[in-house]
Protein backbone atom coordinates (compact mmCIF):
# COMPACT_ATOMS: atom_id res chain seq x y z
CA UNK A 1 0.00 0.00 0.00
CA UNK A 2 1.13 3.63 -0.95
CA UNK A 3 1.83 6.43 2.05
CA UNK A 4 -1.21 7.62 3.46
CA UNK A 5 -2.25 11.02 3.42
CA UNK A 6 -2.50 13.25 6.88
CA UNK A 7 -5.14 15.31 7.80
CA UNK A 8 -5.01 18.83 7.16
CA UNK A 9 -1.67 18.40 5.24
CA UNK A 10 -0.98 19.39 2.01
CA UNK A 11 -3.02 16.92 -0.73
CA UNK A 12 -0.80 14.52 -1.97
CA UNK A 13 2.04 14.65 0.76
CA UNK A 14 2.99 11.87 2.38
CA UNK A 15 2.24 12.11 6.91
CA UNK A 16 4.57 11.15 8.95
CA UNK A 17 2.17 9.58 11.07
CA UNK A 18 1.79 5.96 11.62
CA UNK A 19 -1.38 4.59 10.16
CA UNK A 20 -2.38 3.04 13.50
CA UNK A 21 -6.55 2.53 12.88
CA UNK A 22 -5.46 0.12 9.63
CA UNK A 23 -5.91 2.58 7.04
CA UNK A 24 -9.65 3.96 8.16
CA UNK A 25 -10.03 7.50 8.42
CA UNK A 26 -13.03 7.48 9.85
CA UNK A 27 -13.00 7.13 13.49
CA UNK A 28 -15.66 8.01 16.41
CA UNK A 29 -15.53 11.30 17.89
CA UNK A 30 -12.72 12.44 19.75
CA UNK A 31 -10.75 10.51 18.07
CA UNK A 32 -6.93 11.30 17.30
CA UNK A 33 -3.61 10.00 16.36
CA UNK A 34 -0.06 11.22 17.73
CA UNK A 35 2.95 11.44 15.96
CA UNK A 36 6.56 13.26 16.91
CA UNK A 37 5.65 15.98 14.41
CA UNK A 38 1.75 16.68 14.48
CA UNK A 39 -1.43 16.06 15.79
CA UNK A 40 -4.50 15.49 13.80
CA UNK A 41 -8.18 14.93 14.80
CA UNK A 42 -9.65 12.56 12.78
CA UNK A 43 -12.87 13.35 11.10
CA UNK A 44 -16.03 12.70 12.60
CA UNK A 45 -18.67 9.37 12.59
CA UNK A 46 -21.25 11.01 9.88
CA UNK A 47 -23.37 8.46 10.73
CA UNK A 48 -24.27 9.66 14.19
CA UNK A 49 -23.61 13.39 13.30
CA UNK A 50 -26.64 12.59 10.89
CA UNK A 51 -28.83 10.97 13.53
CA UNK A 52 -28.05 13.81 15.86
CA UNK A 53 -29.34 16.63 13.14
CA UNK A 54 -32.21 14.80 12.78
CA UNK A 55 -33.28 14.74 16.34
CA UNK A 56 -32.38 18.38 17.54
CA UNK A 57 -34.28 19.04 14.09
CA UNK A 58 -36.86 17.31 14.64
CA UNK A 59 -37.32 19.12 18.48
CA UNK A 60 -37.17 22.29 16.87
CA UNK A 61 -39.72 21.24 14.23
CA UNK A 62 -41.95 19.91 16.82
CA UNK A 63 -41.98 23.13 19.00
CA UNK A 64 -42.17 25.32 16.64
CA UNK A 65 -45.42 23.72 15.26
CA UNK A 66 -46.62 23.43 18.86
CA UNK A 67 -46.22 27.34 19.05
CA UNK A 68 -47.49 28.27 15.97
CA UNK A 69 -50.84 26.56 16.78
CA UNK A 70 -50.87 28.09 20.42
CA UNK A 71 -50.56 31.83 18.36
CA UNK A 72 -52.75 30.73 15.54
CA UNK A 73 -55.92 29.31 17.27
CA UNK A 74 -55.42 31.55 20.84
CA UNK A 75 -57.49 34.83 20.05
CA UNK A 76 -55.79 38.03 20.57
CA UNK A 77 -55.94 39.79 24.06
CA UNK A 78 -56.96 42.67 24.10
CA UNK A 79 -54.16 45.34 25.25
CA UNK A 80 -54.22 46.55 28.73
CA UNK A 81 -55.18 50.39 27.79
CA UNK A 82 -57.57 49.36 25.64
CA UNK A 83 -59.18 47.06 28.14
CA UNK A 84 -59.37 49.88 30.78
CA UNK A 85 -60.61 52.46 28.14
CA UNK A 86 -63.48 50.11 27.59
CA UNK A 87 -64.21 49.66 31.00
CA UNK A 88 -64.67 53.35 31.98
CA UNK A 89 -66.90 53.87 28.78
CA UNK A 90 -69.22 51.62 30.68
CA UNK A 91 -71.09 53.68 32.94
CA UNK A 92 -71.75 56.26 29.75
CA UNK A 93 -72.95 53.80 27.81
CA UNK A 94 -75.75 52.59 30.18
CA UNK A 95 -76.57 56.53 30.65
CA UNK A 96 -77.38 56.66 27.13
CA UNK A 97 -79.21 53.31 26.88
CA UNK A 98 -81.26 53.13 29.91
CA UNK A 99 -82.83 50.54 28.55
CA UNK A 100 -80.34 48.16 29.13
CA UNK A 101 -81.57 47.53 32.16
CA UNK A 102 -84.18 45.84 31.39
CA UNK A 103 -82.07 42.63 30.20
CA UNK A 104 -82.71 40.56 32.90
CA UNK A 105 -79.77 38.85 31.70
CA UNK A 106 -76.41 40.09 33.01
CA UNK A 107 -73.97 38.36 30.77
CA UNK A 108 -76.03 39.41 27.87
CA UNK A 109 -76.37 42.86 28.67
CA UNK A 110 -72.67 43.12 29.55
CA UNK A 111 -72.21 41.72 25.62
CA UNK A 112 -74.58 44.12 24.20
CA UNK A 113 -72.69 46.85 25.77
CA UNK A 114 -69.19 45.65 24.61
CA UNK A 115 -70.19 45.57 21.19
CA UNK A 116 -71.30 49.28 21.26
CA UNK A 117 -67.94 49.94 23.20
CA UNK A 118 -66.16 48.10 20.04
CA UNK A 119 -67.75 49.54 17.25
CA UNK A 120 -66.89 53.27 18.99
CA UNK A 121 -63.65 52.28 19.08
CA UNK A 122 -63.14 50.81 15.32
CA UNK A 123 -65.28 53.35 14.14
CA UNK A 124 -63.04 56.05 16.05
CA UNK A 125 -65.59 58.01 17.59
CA UNK A 126 -66.00 59.35 21.28
CA UNK A 127 -68.71 58.06 23.25
CA UNK A 128 -69.99 61.63 23.57
CA UNK A 129 -69.95 62.11 20.05
CA UNK A 130 -72.73 59.59 19.73
CA UNK A 131 -75.87 61.75 19.95
CA UNK A 132 -74.21 64.32 17.16
CA UNK A 133 -74.50 61.53 14.52
CA UNK A 134 -77.59 61.46 12.77
CA UNK A 135 -79.32 57.85 12.40
CA UNK A 136 -79.52 58.28 8.88
CA UNK A 137 -78.00 60.10 5.56
CA UNK A 138 -81.35 59.43 3.91
CA UNK A 139 -83.24 61.81 5.30
CA UNK A 140 -81.56 65.22 4.31
CA UNK A 141 -80.16 67.31 7.12
CA UNK A 142 -81.57 65.21 9.51
CA UNK A 143 -81.90 66.27 12.88
CA UNK A 144 -82.58 63.38 15.03
CA UNK A 145 -79.09 61.34 16.26
CA UNK A 146 -78.10 57.52 16.71
CA UNK A 147 -78.76 57.37 19.98
CA UNK A 148 -82.26 58.66 19.73
CA UNK A 149 -83.61 56.62 17.27
CA UNK A 150 -81.39 53.50 19.23
CA UNK A 151 -84.29 54.29 21.97
CA UNK A 152 -87.16 54.85 20.05
CA UNK A 153 -86.80 51.82 17.95
CA UNK A 154 -86.05 50.08 21.20
CA UNK A 155 -89.23 51.71 22.90
CA UNK A 156 -91.56 50.50 20.00
CA UNK A 157 -90.43 47.78 19.64
CA UNK A 158 -91.15 46.79 23.52
CA UNK A 159 -95.50 48.31 23.19
CA UNK A 160 -95.84 46.33 20.20
CA UNK A 161 -94.16 43.09 21.63
CA UNK A 162 -96.61 43.91 24.95
CA UNK A 163 -99.48 44.68 22.52
CA UNK A 164 -99.17 41.63 21.02
CA UNK A 165 -98.80 39.54 24.22
CA UNK A 166 -102.09 41.15 25.47
CA UNK A 167 -104.01 40.51 22.92
CA UNK A 168 -102.97 36.91 21.72
CA UNK A 169 -101.03 36.11 25.47
CA UNK A 170 -100.08 32.33 24.33
CA UNK A 171 -100.65 32.01 20.90
CA UNK A 172 -97.16 34.57 20.80
CA UNK A 173 -93.90 33.85 22.10
CA UNK A 174 -91.51 36.60 22.81
CA UNK A 175 -88.19 36.86 24.10
CA UNK A 176 -87.85 40.08 25.75
CA UNK A 177 -84.16 39.98 26.59
CA UNK A 178 -83.41 38.66 23.33
CA UNK A 179 -85.65 41.56 21.79
CA UNK A 180 -84.41 44.64 23.58
CA UNK A 181 -80.70 42.99 22.79
CA UNK A 182 -81.48 43.50 19.52
CA UNK A 183 -83.32 46.20 19.42
CA UNK A 184 -80.24 48.44 21.02
CA UNK A 185 -77.77 46.60 18.50
CA UNK A 186 -80.06 46.83 15.47
CA UNK A 187 -77.82 50.25 14.01
CA UNK A 188 -74.40 49.40 16.20
CA UNK A 189 -73.14 48.90 12.28
CA UNK A 190 -73.85 52.50 11.76
CA UNK A 191 -71.10 53.25 13.71
CA UNK A 192 -68.53 51.63 11.45
CA UNK A 193 -70.69 52.96 8.04
CA UNK A 194 -70.30 56.29 8.79
CA UNK A 195 -67.32 58.32 9.33
CA UNK A 196 -66.57 62.25 10.19
CA UNK A 197 -64.76 64.48 7.18
CA UNK A 198 -64.18 68.13 7.71
CA UNK A 199 -67.08 68.08 10.31
CA UNK A 200 -69.62 66.36 7.94
CA UNK A 201 -70.52 63.17 9.08
CA UNK A 202 -70.32 60.85 5.75
CA UNK A 203 -70.47 57.37 4.78
CA UNK A 204 -67.16 56.15 5.48
CA UNK A 205 -64.99 53.26 3.10
CA UNK A 206 -66.25 50.68 5.32
CA UNK A 207 -69.76 51.88 4.88
CA UNK A 208 -69.49 51.72 0.90
CA UNK A 209 -68.31 48.42 1.52
CA UNK A 210 -70.55 46.56 4.20
CA UNK A 211 -73.73 48.52 5.08
CA UNK A 212 -74.33 48.17 8.76
CA UNK A 213 -76.80 45.21 8.81
CA UNK A 214 -73.13 43.06 7.84
CA UNK A 215 -70.80 44.78 10.27
CA UNK A 216 -73.37 45.31 13.28
CA UNK A 217 -74.20 41.55 12.79
CA UNK A 218 -70.50 40.52 12.70
CA UNK A 219 -69.68 42.69 15.54
CA UNK A 220 -72.03 41.16 17.41
CA UNK A 221 -71.51 37.71 16.47
CA UNK A 222 -68.01 38.77 17.65
CA UNK A 223 -68.97 39.56 21.60
CA UNK A 224 -70.33 36.41 21.77
CA UNK A 225 -74.49 37.09 21.28
CA UNK A 226 -76.66 34.60 20.63
CA UNK A 227 -77.73 33.62 17.19
CA UNK A 228 -81.16 35.18 17.35
CA UNK A 229 -79.84 38.59 18.33
CA UNK A 230 -77.40 38.08 15.69
CA UNK A 231 -80.48 37.40 12.85
CA UNK A 232 -82.16 40.56 14.24
CA UNK A 233 -79.36 42.45 13.21
CA UNK A 234 -79.22 41.03 9.63
CA UNK A 235 -82.39 41.12 9.08
CA UNK A 236 -83.73 44.41 10.53
CA UNK A 237 -83.33 46.23 7.24
CA UNK A 238 -83.80 45.52 3.40
CA UNK A 239 -81.26 42.94 3.52
CA UNK A 240 -83.83 40.90 5.30
CA UNK A 241 -86.45 40.89 2.81
CA UNK A 242 -88.08 38.07 1.36
CA UNK A 243 -86.40 35.75 3.98
CA UNK A 244 -87.56 34.96 7.18
CA UNK A 245 -87.45 36.66 10.08
CA UNK A 246 -88.33 35.77 13.87
CA UNK A 247 -91.11 37.27 15.60
CA UNK A 248 -88.81 39.42 16.90
CA UNK A 249 -86.74 40.68 14.01
CA UNK A 250 -90.32 41.36 12.68
CA UNK A 251 -91.33 43.69 15.10
CA UNK A 252 -87.91 45.56 15.33
CA UNK A 253 -88.10 45.67 11.90
CA UNK A 254 -91.39 47.53 11.85
CA UNK A 255 -90.40 49.78 14.52
CA UNK A 256 -87.44 50.27 12.73
CA UNK A 257 -89.61 51.92 9.40
CA UNK A 258 -92.24 53.21 11.24
CA UNK A 259 -89.87 55.41 12.89
CA UNK A 260 -87.47 56.05 9.86
CA UNK A 261 -90.44 56.78 7.19
CA UNK A 262 -92.59 59.40 9.78
CA UNK A 263 -89.53 61.18 10.36
CA UNK A 264 -89.51 61.40 6.31
CA UNK A 265 -87.19 58.78 5.01
CA UNK A 266 -87.89 56.82 2.18
CA UNK A 267 -85.44 53.93 0.72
Amino acid sequence: MGASVALGSPEGEPSNCPDTHGGSLFKPIGSRISCASEKVWRPVNFSAVKGATYFFYGRFLLQFTEKFIIYAFTPPRPRRGIFEKRNSMKPKINQLFPELEQIKDEELRAKVASTWLEAIEKGEWGINELESIPFTLLIPDCQVNLVAHTRAVTQTALNVARTLLDFYKEKVEINFDLLIAGAILHDVGKILEYAKERGKVVKSKTGKLLRHPFSGSALAYKHGLPEEVVHMIATHAREGDGGYRSTEAMIIHYADFINFESLGGKM
